[in-house]
């Protein structure tokens, strides 16, 4: 496990203010740069080519194969959108492009982790004289198979322009990361033991969300990952997760009030399956959104949006409950946003809402999500 580290300093914590007011009152007062992922100096050796079609019948792929799956349907870029600056995607929403959370594996006794620029394992001691071996594609029968799999959050990588709410966005984005790992855990090593990380129950910068252990047998727990509905296509869940964003942001398509509130009502069949832990899912027209929304229209058409769904929680006097609900939405939303990416829909999280309006007594709104359809299919079209 990743030994939890305490901050050293206000780099992530904003002294004096609890996790609850964060949640209660925080907005984003900054800026915040967006910083594309740089390749790793050295690697393991790339892992295989992906087809995302291999999610259809996992039973049929070799040890190297599905490992190679796994870590990119799990942390690795599956879709590009030229038109956005945070171009390359991944299975789970992600702050400014900068990812939360790590994807490690266990090779010789030590933890690598995964380089989505390079599709391969980062070699903590290489040896750089060996490149070509480095740049070799492995065969089905090589060694050094992983002996587990482990998430890994380090909340010290969001952006400084976040500030009061580092802490509240990053433990969001790592719960839609734990989904996705679990869902993709259960499909591609059902066998294998599942262990969730102990939520810290005081501020901290990184430790081990969740972790697969592949020499021993055993079963998810249900709590935090809760329940996805049942995905046919989960290759075309991975790609679309994340779409509905339009050249300067998010476009969805203006629909019939009709068109709309089935939606809404899928989305309440959707939530009715799932299980959550300490929420309180509430699906509104988007309106009721938009209305308290801080972005321009121009960049975030939320009104446009068939749904929103606010996700809420009893405040409490302790933090780690905070953080367990922040975790829980994230991870809910995420579960929503795979379900609905197979039918054509995007759920994007969102954060840039005043939370005082929308407080209701004890409840404090732990996150908000927008769900609706891209207003385009292709690119060139949008751009024309």
């Amino acid at each position: 496990m990743v030994k939890p580290v305490k901050p050293t300093s206000g780099s992530f914590v904003e002294r004096g203010w609890s996790l609850w007011r964060q949640l209660a009152e925080g907005r984003p007062t900054g800026h915040p740069e967006y910083r594309r992922p740089g390749p790793s100096a050295a690697h393991t050796g790339l892992l295989h080519d992906v087809d995302l079609g291999d999610l259809l019948a996992p039973e049929h792929l070799g040890a190297r194969r599905r490992l190679a799956l796994f870590a990119s349907a799990v942390a690795g870029i599956v879709r590009f959108e030229l038109s956005d600056l945070v171009g390359p995607h991944h299975s789970a929403p992600s702050i400014r492009g900068v990812r939360v959370t790590e994807l490690e594996a266990l090779l010789h006794g030590q933890w690598a982790v995964y380089d989505p620029t390079r599709h391969a394992f980062a070699e903590p001691d290489a040896d750089l004289t060996d490149a070509a071996s480095q740049g070799a594609a492995p065969s089905e029968t090589d060694s050094g198979l992983p002996d587990a799999l482990r998430l890994v959050v380090d909340l010290s990588r969001v952006p400084d322009g976040y500030t009061p709410v580092r802490e509240v966005v990053g433990l969001m984005e790592a719960g839609m990361h734990l989904a996705t790992f679990g869902w993709l855990a259960g499909l591609l090593y059902p066998a294998a033991a599942f262990e969730l990380g102990d939520v810290p129950v005081e501020a901290v910068r990184r430790w081990t969300l969740a972790t697969v252990d592949l020499r021993r047998e055993g079963k998810p727990p249900a709590h935090p990952l809760g329940r996805l509905a049942a995905v046919s296509r989960p290759d075309r869940a991975i790609r679309s997760r994340s779409a509905g964003r339009g050249p300067w942001g998010l476009v969805p398509a203006r629909r019939t009030e009709g068109q709309r509130e089935a939606v809404r009502a899928r989305v309440r069949s959707l939530l009715a399956y799932d299980h959550r832990v300490g929420l309180s899912p509430v699906v509104l027209p988007a309106e009721e959104l938009a209305a308290v929304f801080t972005y321009p229209d121009d960049r975030v058409d939320v009104a446009a949006a068939d749904a929103a769904v606010f996700w809420r929680a009893r405040r409490s006097d302790n933090d780690s409950d905070a953080r367990n609900a922040l975790l829980s939405a994230g991870a809910a939303s995420q579960r929503l946003g795979l379900a609905l990416g197979e039918e054509g829909f995007f759920v994007r999280p969102v954060r840039s809402f005043d939370p005082v309006v929308l407080a209701r007594g004890s409840d404090v709104v732990v996150m908000a999500s927008v769900v609706g359809r891209s207003s385009y299919d292709e690119l060139s079209i949008a751009l024309a």
